[in-house]
Parts: C-alpha cells; sequence; structure tokens
C-alpha cells in the first residue's frame, strides 16, 4: 500500500478547513435568522398587560349581560306561566305649593330679667335654671334689715303725727267755741286753724313716709312677675344687688314664637293668622303655626322683615332653638307618583309601566299584561298645602296618566308578565 505523501496531507488539510468554514456560515446564518424572526423581548410585557386588560372587560361586559338580561328559555317560560303579583298606580298631576324658607330662632312672647330694685346683699336665691314658678312666687331674698328700720321709724313718726293732730284739732275746736262766745280774738283762730292744716300735713308726710318704708321692705323679696319658667340664674348668696342689676331671667314656656327672617320681596305674600309649616332641626320634627305678628319694617343691612309665628305649646321646644318656616309664595303644576314606583338599577332610575292591561285595573297571564322598563329622573317627595304627601315628582321620563307597577317593582325586568291587583285610593 502506498503511503500519502506531503501534497496529499495538505490537500486534505484545506478540505477539512473549507468544510467548517462552511459550517461556521451556515450556524451564523441560521442565528441571524432565528433572530430577526422572533420579537423583541422588551415588548412582550407590555403586550402581555393588553391581553390582561381585554380579557377582563371581556369577562366584565359578559358578566353585566347576564345581569342584566330577562332569563331566557326555560326559565322564561317558568315565569310566563306564573306572573308576578304587583299593584299599579297612575302617574298624576297635581297642584303643589311653591316654597320659601324663612329661618328663625324660638323664642317666648313673655320673657324678662328680673332685676333688684335696691342696694342690699343676697340672702338667698330659691330659684335654679329649669324650675318652674307661679306668679307672685319668691325668687330671690334680700337682706332687709335697714328697709325694716325706715319703716320702724316712719310706723314712730305716724303715731306722733297723729298726736300731734288730735291735738291740734281739739285747739282749733276750743278756741272756735271761745270765738263764737268773743272770748277770743280773729288772731287766735287763726292760728289755730294754721296749726291744725299744718298737724294734718305733717300726718300725711309720716303715712306716706311708712308707704315707701313698707314697698322698700316689699322690693327686699323679688318675686316672680309671671308664670314660668327659670332659665338662666346671675347672682348667689352673698352678692351684692344694686338697682337694675339682673338677678334671674324668666320666660313662659307656653307661649312660644319663631321669629323668622323673611326676604323683603317675600313679605308681602305673609298674611297674619295664615297656617305655616315650621321645621325644628334639633327635634327633627315639623310643627303647624300661624302667623301671630308681621313687624311692619325691614332691616336695611339685611334687607329683611320679621315674622312671628306662634307655635304649639306641647312639642318639647325650647327658646333659642332654630327653626325653618315653610312659606308659601305661589303654585305650581306638577307629576307626581308613589315612592315605591321609582327603583334604582345601578346609577338608573326606573320604573316599569302596565302595558295590555284591562280597564278595570286587573290582569291575569291570559290577559297579556306586561310590565315595560321606562328610563325617568325623580325630584323631591311633594306634599299639599296641608302637608299631605302626594308622592315624589318625576321630572323625565313619564306623562300624566301613565300607568306604573307600584309595589313589587324591584322584582320586574323589561316584558316581565305580571298580574294585577286593585290597590284602593292609589290606583286611579
Amino acid at each position: 500500500m502506498t503511503k500519502p505523501g506531503p501534497a496529499d496531507r495538505s490537500s486534505e488539510a484545506e478540505a477539512e478547513a473549507e468544510a467548517e468554514a462552511e459550517a461556521e456560515a451556515e450556524a451564523a446564518t441560521a442565528s441571524a435568522t432565528a433572530t430577526a424572526a422572533a420579537p423583541p423581548k422588551r415588548k412582550a410585557p407590555k403586550d402581555r398587560r393588553l391581553a390582561y386588560v381585554l380579557a377582563v372587560l371581556l369577562v366584565a361586559a359578559f358578566l353585566w349581560s347576564q345581569r342584566t338580561r330577562p332569563p331566557e328559555g326555560g326559565e322564561l317560560a317558568a315565569r310566563a306561566a306564573a306572573p308576578i303579583a304587583v299593584e299599579s298606580a297612575t302617574c298624576r298631576e297635581v297642584t303643589v305649593p311653591v316654597l320659601a324658607e324663612g329661618i328663625g330662632t324660638v323664642r317666648s312672647r313673655r320673657q324678662t330679667t328680673v332685676a333688684a330694685r335696691m342696694l342690699a346683699e343676697v340672702i338667698e336665691v330659691r330659684v335654679s335654671p329649669g324650675d318652674r314658678v307661679q306668679a307672685g312666687d319668691v325668687l330671690v331674698v334680700l337682706d332687709s334689715r335697714d328697709v325694716a328700720a325706715r319703716r320702724s321709724g316712719a310706723e314712730a313718726e305716724l303715731r306722733a303725727a297723729d298726736e300731734a293732730l288730735d291735738d291740734a284739732e281739739t285747739e282749733w275746736q276750743r278756741v272756735e267755741n271761745l270765738f263764737g262766745k268773743q272770748a277770743a280774738t280773729q288772731q287766735d283762730r287763726d292760728r289755730a286753724s294754721t296749726t291744725r292744716a299744718r298737724a294734718r300735713a305733717q300726718r300725711d308726710a309720716a303715712q306716706q313716709a311708712l308707704v315707701g318704708a313698707e314697698v322698700a321692705l316689699a322690693d327686699a323679696q323679688v318675686k316672680a312677675p309671671f308664670a314660668g319658667l327659670v332659665h338662666a340664674r346671675m347672682v348667689d348668696p352673698g352678692d351684692l344687688a344694686a338697682p337694675g342689676r339682673p338677678l334671674l331671667e324668666l320666660h313662659d314656656p307656653d307661649a312660644l314664637r319663631l321669629e323668622a327672617l323673611v326676604e323683603e320681596g317675600l313679605l308681602g305674600a305673609v298674611r297674619a293668622g295664615e297656617s305655616l309649616r315650621v321645621e325644628i332641626d334639633a327635634l327633627g320634627v315639623t310643627l303647624e303655626g300661624h302667623v301671630d305678628e308681621i313687624v311692619p319694617a325691614v332691616d336695611p343691612l339685611t334687607r329683611t322683615g320679621t315674622v312671628k309665628i306662634a307655635l304649639p305649646s306641647d312639642a318639647g321646644l325650647w327658646p333659642g332653638m332654630f327653626g325653618r318656616a315653610r312659606l308659601v309664595v305661589g303654585e305650581r303644576r306638577a307629576l307626581v307618583v308613589p315612592a315605591d314606583a321609582i327603583v334604582r338599577r345601578g346609577q338608573l332610575e326606573v320604573a316599569f309601566g302596565v302595558d295590555d292591561a284591562d280597564s278595570a285595573g286587573t290582569a291575569s297571564s291570559a290577559s297579556g299584561a306586561h310590565a315595560r322598563l321606562l328610563l325617568v329622573r325623580s325630584g323631591v317627595p311633594l306634599a299639599a298645602r296641608d302637608g299631605t304627601p302626594l308622592g315624589v315628582e318625576v321630572l323625565a321620563g313619564l306623562s300624566a296618566g301613565t300607568r306604573v307597577v307600584m309595589s313589587g317593582a324591584e322584582r320586574l325586568y323589561d316584558r316581565a308578565p305580571i298580574a294585577l291587583h286593585a290597590s284602593p285610593g292609589v290606583t286611579r
């Protein structure tokens, strides 16, 4: 066997080198092709988030459609065979009052500040805030020793004046007798007459001094001017009372009024004696009052006038409470339905009209009565002038005479079969 020479080995080495070069070139080409075909890795998270959001929206839309759409197939047939029992009412057009508001404060018709009429020390205070008193009850006792001494002195002076008057009367009578016998002169007569007149004047002065002392002694006991309720106390035993200094505050709890401030342009619509509704926020009550007084003046700063409205005496009111007076300033027409006729579905307000009901107001499954879904917009509950509830105002979606489901509306859906039952006093 012939051994390969140097030339042959060189040819084989070159062939192997070329084969390896071709293999590396093919591998590089394949890697570049794969890299170009694959999406960039940095975009993968964004695509996954977008896909996740789309999936969530699709699921939510499916669930909403399943919640809002009426039942299908066998369930719908079963419900059609058993209509839902409901009651109906008619959307009515009524006349309602146009109201304005006057705000004010509850005050007593009779309220006073009890003050001292003399300078003296307070000995006793017999009442406290919240106590009921009757007219003439002693509220505060003042030190009366000074006035008692003055009264004793006045009594002594009166006794002395009485004795002096008696002497003067006796002397005048004696001189008169002597003058008649011409045993006394005219000068003696005039002197006796003058002495008698002076004694009478001194007696009158002493008597008036005694009356003044007795009045001062009575002022030492401060009494209630009328029956009422004590709501403030300003002094305690040991304090010095002075003329005009407040001691207590008293009001009549059975004569309370709301003193409401009303715009000057609305005062002409208020009449004395008319009934008005008054709302007391603190008690959460609405009271019936009547206009007791209209102050014939307007405040130039606030441009409001004061209307005083008498309130019931048994309503549990206190002076100082805040109140609102509902003033009737006109009338308007409005559509109303019972509050149960309006149902909230999410953010929407809906009512269910009655289709194919018979004229008598009742129906059965055979009559083909169905509920019709109506989108509405409601207002506030309305009441008549006397406070009788009329229903909820309908601002859009219904017209006068439309029959709507009142009781049972929360169980209905569009085109649901219904069986109407009469509801006296509501269905019209």
